[in-house]
């Protein structure tokens, strides 16, 4: 199955697709807006974000179905989660200094891995886990950046 967001803008859903063949699933039907699916590396769980509570938050659903479960508080906009192997959530969050890359480790709070002005944006994990890399305009300039964490 392949989760993939579609639908026009501010009405996109969440769906999982046969690959090959069959029918699609609406997996959360009541999130209008819902974008950046991102599965669990155990496949039970996706994560993705959705304005639904007025400001674009992060929620997660089980791949099966089943109940969706906010991960950020709707304080402030988060979006782009992307999973670690061992259930850490990197995603980007404007925390009231610019957008930050915010990490979430299960039984850990939440941290900021980024302190700027500038945007910070669009994580992802290395293979290994051990590395973040982001997009940064902090130099003016749009570039590639890492964090070890």
């Amino acid at each position: 199955m392949l989760a993939a967001r579609v639908g026009p803008a501010e009405q996109t859903r969440i769906k999982l697709l046969a690959v090959q063949g069959g029918a699609s699933v609406e997996l959360v039907p009541d999130y209008p807006g819902a974008e950046y699916p991102s599965w669990s590396p155990d496949g039970k769980t996706i994560a993705f974000n959705s304005p639904r509570s007025g400001l674009q938050i992060i929620y997660t659903v089980p791949a099966a179905g089943g109940a969706v479960r906010p991960v950020t508080d709707g304080t402030r906009f988060s979006a782009h989660a992307v999973w670690r192997r061992d259930g850490a959530l990197a995603f980007q969050c404007n925390c009231g200094y610019g957008l930050q890359i915010m990490l979430l480790e299960p039984g850990i709070r939440l941290r900021p891995l980024t302190g700027t002005l500038q945007l910070n944006w669009f994580p992802a994990f290395s293979a290994d886990g051990s590395r973040i890399v982001f997009a940064s305009d902090r130099d003016g300039n749009q570039e590639l950046y890492q964090i070890y964490n």
